[in-house]
C-alpha cells in the first residue's frame, strides 16, 4: 500500500480547507466592521481578509456563489464602517 492519497481525501481536505478560510475571511469581515474599532486594526484585519478570500477564491472550484457571499461580507462591512463615522 502507498501512503499517497486518494482523489477522495484530496477533495474532502480541499473542502475543509476552503471552508476554514471562507469562515476566516467572513469573522475578518465582522472585525473590520464593528464600532469604535482602532484604525490600525481594521487596517490589519481588511489586509488578512482580503489575504483569506483570496486564497480561498484560488482553492475554489465553483466561484460564483463564493463571490456573491463575499459581496454580501463586504457590502455589510462597508456599511456599518460608514455608519460608525
Amino acid at each position: 500500500m502507498s501512503d499517497v492519497p486518494g482523489p477522495n481525501r484530496r477533495d474532502s481536505a480541499r473542502r475543509a480547507a476552503l471552508g476554514l478560510l471562507v469562515v476566516m475571511a467572513t469573522l475578518g469581515c465582522c472585525i473590520v466592521g464593528v464600532a469604535n474599532q482602532r484604525p490600525t486594526i481594521r487596517a490589519i484585519a481588511a489586509v488578512v481578509t482580503v489575504v483569506l478570500m483570496a486564497g480561498s477564491l484560488a482553492l475554489a472550484r465553483k466561484r460564483g456563489n463564493l463571490i456573491g457571499w463575499y459581496v454580501v461580507a463586504i457590502g455589510t462591512t462597508v456599511l456599518r464602517v460608514l455608519s460608525d463615522l
